[in-house]
Parts: C-alpha cells; structure tokens; sequence
C-alpha cells in the first residue's frame, strides 16, 4: 500500500500544508496511507470515499479526517474541489495542545455522560448554512496566509483552525443531542442488501418509525434522501466494477440492483458525468502520485488522549467519540499530483486562478479545432446594452471571481490571435443597440462585428435583410458544446439561422426562470422535502396550488390581508407568468415531420396551463401579485420585481424567479433558501423544462462584416473561452458554492439548466407574436378564455409568423 510521507509536504520548518486543488473524474489513486494528520473541506463536486472498509458520500459542505496510517480512497463522481490541510505532530502537540485555550474551546464539563459513545469510530461531519459559509471562509484565509507565509502567519492559521475546530464541535454536540437517530444496524442492513429492492416502509417498520418520519430523520442525519443514498451506493459499487474487474455492463447494472437498463444509465450519467462506457475507458492505471489527503481532527484528538495520560484523559475519549459520532456519511479527499511546493499560486492580480477552483476544469480539454492567425491587433467590436455590458467586457481584473473570469477569457482570446475586444452599448437602454445597428448597417459601416443583446428586441431586425446566416460563417461549430443545442433544434430553418445562443451570452444562463423556496418556513409549515417531490416527477402545479394556497401569517395586526403580510407565493405578473407556457411542456412554433415550422399554440394543452396558472393567481389565498404599498410600482422597484424583494425580506415562502436573483437580491437574505424547477402541468409529463428571460442575448452577426474569418474564428474562441473559463465561474461558483446552501439545491441547478427551452416563437417574437398572451390574458382580461383573446388577436400574430417563415424560406 502506499504511503504518502511528510517530507513531501512541509518545508522551510512550516509543519503545516495547505493546497487547494482539484479531483477530475479521471482522478485515480488507490488505497493508500500517509504519516501525518489531515483534514479536508469540500467546496463542490461528489463521490465516495472508503475509509476503514466504508463507503462515505463527499459533497459541499463535508469536512473530513483522516488519521495518521489510516488507509483510505477517492472515487470521483463529478469533479471535486476542495482544500486539504495537513498537520505535522509538531504543530498539533506545539501549536495546539494548550491546556487552557484548547479545553475552553471543548468546554470539557458538557461531555460527562457520553461515555457509551467512546468506541465510536466516524471520519467526517457535514456542515451547512451559515456555518459552512463560515468554516469556508476560513479555510480559505488559511490557505492565503500559507500562500504568502507574512509574519505571523502561523498564529493566524492557529487561530482559524482553532473556530473551525470550534464550528465543528458544536455541530457534533447538536446532532448526538438530537432524539432523531437512525439505528446502525438498519445503515449496516442498506449497506448488505443496497441491491435488492428496499423501501423507506420496510426500514421504517424495522426500526418502529412511520415512513414520512423516517424519511425526515434519514436526511435530517445523512443530508440526503434515502433514494438517492441507495443510488449512490449502486452507482459505487458500479464504478468498482467498472474499474476493477472486466465484467460486462450489462451484467453490472444487474450485479448493483437496476432492472431498467436506461434508468441506470441516466442515474449514472447524471452522478459520473459520462456513460459506462466512457468512464470505463478512461481509467488510467498510473501508480498514486504524491498527493495529499484529508487530515485529521480525529488525528489531533488521538494526540491529545496520548498527551493527557492522567486527569482529563478519560473526558478527551469521550470528546472523541462524541465528535466522530456525527459523522456518519461523508468522505476525505486525497492525494492529486500535487505536492507543497506545487501548490496553486496565486495569478498576477493576486486572485486564485480559474482553474483551481474550477470542478469542471475537465470542459478545458475539448479543443476549440480552430486555426492558428495573428491578425495583427485588428478590433473585433461586441454591441450590447448596459445591463449586459459586464458579460461582456471588464476593464481590469477586480477579485471579483465573474468579473475576472470575463477579464481572462478576453485576454486569453486577444493573446492567441493578436487582436483587440472592444464592446459598445455601456450607457444603453436595452432597445437602443437595435436602433443604432440599423443606422450603421445602412450606412454600411463596420462598427462592430457581432450583435450581443436582448434577444425580443433583436428580433425587430430579422427581416430588414441586415444579418448574417450563422451557417455562412466558417469556423463556427454548432456541434460544440458552448453552443445550446436549442440554436440547431428550434432556431435553425432549413441551414438557416439568424439568431445563436451561446456561452459567450452569460445571460442565458443567468436570466434562466427557476423557484426559489425559504428552508426555514419550510419546515416551520412541515412541508417535507420538496428535492425529494421534484425528483419523484411531483412538483406540479396542482402540488405548488396545495402547499401555498393555506400559508398566510397577519404580521402587521390589522386583521387584513394586504401587501405588508406573510404569504405562501408572492408572485409578479409580468414574464413569469409566460414561463408557465413552456415549463408545462406547450410551445409556440415547432418544426414538423418534414422540417416545416409550424404554429402550435392553440390547443387543449394550453387551455389546460391557462386555467391552472389563472387559478394559481388568483384563486388561492396563499398567494400575493400585489405589494405597491411596500414596493411602489412608479419606482425603481418596480412590479416586476416585487417577488425577489418580498423574498429578499421575508414576506413569503417561496417566489417564481431568474437565477440572477441570487446575485443582485439574495446576498442579503437572513435564511437559507432551496431552488426548485419550475412546476410542470401534471405527473404525465416526463420532464421539468423552462425558458430565459427576454433580455438574455442572442448573438447576431451584420452584414457589414468584412472580414469573415476573422469574425468567425473570434467569436468561436469568445464562446468556447466562456464555457471554459466564465460559465464555470458563474456557475459552479458564484450559484453553486456562493448562493445555494445544500447539495440538493446544486442538483436542482443543474436540472433546470439542462432542461432550458428557446422556442423560435418566441426568440423572433419581436412583441407581434404570441409570446406574451399568458401575460395579457391573466393580468389585463382577468380571464381564461384563450379561444375569446387568440380570436382577437391571433391574426396578426399568425401573418407575422408566416411573414417570418417565408423569409427563412427565401433566404439566399
């Protein structure tokens, strides 16, 4: 077995090390040991880790120790990043054992009648909330101090591990005073039997619980469901499987207890990233590096019981076992080919780089295939607006983690071929940059080389004969993955396309519709865990109408139900209201069998959605669309904007809302909130879908251009940096690890981006289409009658789009 030894990592009489670092899921390092103590915190990423024989969930949040000589691995389910801290002897035994300091922080007196636990062996504890925004802010510091090593470092990093250490205990005494416990022998029961068909009635029943009440408990102590802790223990033992032996996958998905060959693959996809296949084929067989592991709390307590050998001896084995108690289902993160001198330094600015705190890092091997030009400083110009320009241009590197990743992606494409970014549209509206491209454009002047700006304004331009076919660019490849897949499917007519949506458009992303729910008054109210009702096919309408509709609270006393009280939704009337089209599986424009563009709206799905959302608004006594008194709708806060800052304030449970809400209102919100899918019609429908924001950008291209390879090579490599270095930064960072708070929340991300539609009716709507009935019908008719509002207007609406379609048609 091999041993990671201690004169790797501290140097120069420093006898603690810190790297931060990244596992990807070609990472592989077998059993192995190390003659110092380790402790770990896990930004993001998931996988297993085996400690002692078990198998232990890792995911955000989860702190883990390894002790001195104890054996241990890594499996990597998605990319992993996370800081291990190592700790010689002589730090903890100097540095740590202070008999006044240290037995205050453990505060010894509150441990006396714990001795049952003292043969208690668990290697992790899992934080979350403010406490874990704390403890990561605190690694992290640790890690700048041994970074720059300034005098006094050491006592700064004795310090913060010290409160970690303190963080740590209190969650450990929290959850061992809890009465809510799931019997070992029943884990010991799902870890024999994970294979066979086990259900949360059979194990309830075994240890006398009711089944709802064992499912709160199984999460409340493991931070998961009981289904997904059995998928990740199938999916484990698949990954063995895969890696260890040749059996066929046919014969693994039996081995691990599926019996739908498509529902493994889809699990599996979903927690490795990649196919059976595909992961099988890209396990390397290199020896384990010298890397680093995940030390130690348990480790500095081993010394501590050895150093008191007398008097509070005893109490320190209780402190123990008490602090390993908790710890039951999470992992420690070792070993990379990193070493103390190969740690990630900081760059030039004094920022981490990108790549270190990236778990998606694997995205930056898929090649851009372009060719190598200098263009000896040409000026490749972007058009936006105001609200869009920092996507697209940033001055000078800031710290700020989007900011710089938006700087390096334009430097690292302005370095590779030799030319200068520029971006108009800083100081406009967002309808000004279609106003001034049809000037230019008439005036055949070659402002800029690539439209970037509000997709149904944008539209006003597509048939006025001034943009580009994307598919007469060379070297732009919509088979890459930084460009939505939506761009071929639904925007594409016959090799035609005006319109792209790409990476290089951050707002696609961000202005994506999701919900955002309180977890405090969530549980207040005993609803349950709706992760669990999304990833059971549940979350509905009719299940968001039931929750909500009785959830009310007077908070200003008048007896009155008005704007200032506490309501299940609150809920704007303005585009959210359109998303439900979508989110409900209805579109406005599709491609036939033949590939014709067709209109769909009118039919019995939409008169359906129409009624439910009609009744969501205004038939329940849980939901508020009116808040002006607090919130006045002449001001800045405008109505569209009331559900973000009633959330914001604590005046409901849960509102309809953009991703981009966490950034620009979420920061300052005293609770924790979960982000849920947008609710689909009915159970039937297979999946959870939903749409962007109109002021998202579409790319567009003039046909001004004069030089069309140099705007096609650009703004391939503009697009490809941005799903390599600004959507990981966006994403995986500032939404996953800054603004959510659990890893369910991370998954639930990852579904409603996935799930993304851009329909061709709407992306070309240009306000003459039927984009915004939904919104019209509800706020201004008050009314469901579609058939009364589409006889109306639809007219118009269908000549526009069959206007839009004989330009396809006839395009050159």
């Amino acid at each position: 077995m091999y041993e990671f030894r201690s004169e790797n990592y501290f140097k120069n009489n420093v006898d603690i090390c810190s790297v931060k670092h990244f596992k990807d899921l070609d990472y592989n390092v077998g059993p192995h040991t190390h003659d110092f103590a380790e402790l770990a915190y896990v930004y993001s990423g998931s996988g297993v880790n085996i400690i002692g024989g078990k198998s232990y969930p890792i995911h955000k949040g989860s702190v883990f120790f390894i002790n001195y000589n104890q054996s241990h691995e890594i499996r990597v389910h998605t990319p992993i990043v996370q800081i291990d801290l190592m700790l010689s002897p002589r730090f903890i035994s100097r540095e740590l054992i202070n008999t006044d300091n240290f037995l205050e922080i453990l505060t010894l007196s509150q441990f006396s009648d714990l001795s049952e636990f003292t043969d208690a062996q668990f290697p992790c504890i899992n934080l979350s909330g403010k406490e874990m925004l704390l403890a990561e802010s605190l690694f992290d510091r640790i890690d700048d101090e041994f970074k720059n090593q300034i005098l006094g470092f050491e006592s700064i990093i004795r310090g913060c591990l010290q409160i970690i250490l303190s963080i740590m205990i209190r969650q450990l005494i929290g959850s061992t005073q809890s009465s809510d416990k799931i019997p070992q022998e029943i884990l010991d029961f799902i870890d024999k039997n994970y294979n066979e068909r086990l259900t949360a009635e059979m194990l309830a029943e075994k240890c006398f619980y009711n089944p709802a009440y064992f499912g709160r408990v199984f999460h409340k102590c493991y931070g998961m469901s009981f289904k997904d802790y059995i998928k990740m223990r199938r999916i484990d033992e698949a990954v063995r499987l895969l890696t260890e032996t040749d059996m066929p996958i046919e014969s693994i998905i039996a081995q691990v207890g599926y019996t739908n060959r498509s529902e493994f693959y889809r699990v599996f996809l979903d927690q490795c990233g990649r196919t059976p296949a595909d992961f099988r084929n890209s396990i390397t067989n290199n020896p384990p590096p010298h890397g680093l592991c995940g030390i130690m709390y348990y480790d500095i307590l081993y010394i501590i019981i050895h150093y008191f050998s007398e008097g509070p001896t005893m109490k320190f084995k209780r402190i123990t076992a008490l602090l390993l108690l908790s710890a039951l289902l999470s992992a420690t993160s070792c070993g990379d080919n990193s070493t103390a001198d190969d740690t990630s330094q900081p760059d030039s600015n004094g920022t981490d780089s990108i790549e270190t705190t990236n778990p998606t890092v694997t995205r930056k091997s898929i090649s851009d295939d372009l060719p190598e030009r200098d263009f000896g400083g040409e000026i490749f110009t972007v058009l936006t607006f105001s609200k869009l320009y920092p996507d697209f241009f940033i001055e000078e590197s800031t710290g700020d983690v989007i900011n710089d990743a938006v700087y390096k992606r334009n430097s690292t494409v302005e370095d590779r071929f030799n030319c200068k970014i520029e971006v108009l549209g800083k100081d406009m509206a967002f309808y000004e940059p279609t106003d001034f491209a049809r000037k230019s454009i008439l005036a055949n002047d070659n402002d800029f080389q690539l439209l970037a700006s509000h997709v149904v304004s944008l539209s006003g331009m597509v048939m006025q004969d001034m943009l580009m076919n994307w598919y007469d660019l060379d070297f732009v490849n919509f088979d890459k993955p930084w460009w939505s897949k939506s761009t071929v499917d639904d925007l594409t007519y016959k090799n035609k396309a005006l319109f792209a949506i790409g990476d290089y458009a951050l707002s696609s992303l961000s202005g994506a519709y999701c919900y955002f729910y309180d977890k405090k008054e969530a549980e207040d109210y005993n609803l349950g865990n709706l992760y669990d009702v999304v990833n059971d096919g549940k979350w509905t309408l009719n299940y968001v109408m039931d929750i909500t509709k009785d959830i009310y609270r007077d908070l200003n006393g008048n007896n009155e139900r008005d704007a200032y009280d506490f309501y299940g939704m609150t809920h704007q009337l303005g585009s959210s209201l359109n998303t439900y089209l979508w989110s409900c599986g209805g579109k406005i424009v599709q491609k036939d069998n033949s590939g014709e563009f067709e209109i769909v709206y009118k039919n019995e799905q939409t008169n359906r959605i129409l009624e439910k959302v009609y009744k969501l608004i205004y038939e329940s006594d849980g939901i508020c669309s009116n808040r002006d008194a607090i919130y006045p709708e002449d001001s800045a806060n405008s109505f569209a904007n009331i559900n973000s800052l009633a959330f914001r304030d604590g005046l409901t449970l849960m509102i309809p809302g953009t991703l981009d809400m966490t950034v620009n209102y979420f920061r300052e919100k005293s609770n924790e909130y979960g982000i849920l899918p947008y609710p689909k019609l009915d159970e039937s429908q297979d999946e959870y879908y939903t749409m962007v924001d109109g002021y998202h950008a579409a790319l567009a291209v003039p046909k001004t251009v004069s030089d069309l390879e140099f705007v096609g090579i650009i703004t391939e490599a503009l697009n490809a940096e941005s799903y390599k270095t600004v959507y990981p930064a966006y994403y995986e960072v500032a939404l996953k690890a800054k603004y959510t708070f659990d890893d369910e929340s991370v998954q639930m991300l990852d579904k409603i981006v996935e799930s993304r539609v851009f329909d061709f009716g709407y992306v070309y709507d240009n306000w003459k289409g039927m984009s915004f009935y939904f919104r019209s019908i509800i706020r201004e008719e008050k009314s469901i009658n579609l058939e009364s509002y589409y006889a109306k207007n639809s007219a118009s609406a269908i000549k526009y789009y069959n206007d839009l379609f004989d330009y396809f048609e006839n395009m050159k």
